[in-house]
């Protein structure tokens, strides 16, 4: 446990590629069996951070159909998560990825788990889409921190 009482259910460290960006819109997910590739039932979450390489995962369910979204039944493989998260002004984005790591959500969160996906596989085109989303992102929150930063020093004068 740490230090707030949570469990800590870390797979591997955590070694970020890209900054992610706080978000949240509508997920889905399934789980794929690393050893027999079976698949279960849809799930609905939601993204909670985004990059190019990876998202928090916002859902009520680590186990789906006795498939747990870390590893195998086994523990000697991992599973695949076959995810749709849905962009806004944009098609829904799908790609496979991994759990990297899971964790209780904060008290009042509607949702009861955060999982970290590292993405593992995604088109060329939503890879494309993603890259422009966070592009445009990321320019309207240096702008509103621009203008958040000059009313600050025109205050002061």
């Amino acid at each position: 446990m740490d230090g707030r009482g949570k469990n800590n259910h870390r797979a591997t460290v955590e070694r970020r590629e890209s900054p992610r960006w706080g978000a949240e819109f509508p997920a889905r997910f399934r789980v794929i069996s690393g050893e027999t590739g079976r698949v279960t039932k849809e799930i609905p979450g939601a993204v909670k951070n985004l990059s190019d390489s990876g998202f928090c995962l916002a859902t009520n369910f680590t186990i789906v159909e006795e498939l747990h979204v870390l590893a195998s039944s086994s523990g000697v493989t991992g599973n695949t998560l076959d995810l749709q998260i849905t962009i806004p002004g944009r098609n829904n984005l799908k790609m496979l990825g991994t759990a990297c790591w899971y964790d209780l959500t904060d008290e009042g969160d509607p949702y009861r788990y955060n999982v970290g996906i590292r993405i593992t596989e995604i088109s060329s085109e939503d890879l494309a889409s993603l890259r422009t989303f966070l592009k445009q992102e990321r320019k309207a929150r240096w702008k509103s921190f621009g203008n958040r930063w000059l009313l600050r020093l025109l205050r002061r004068s």
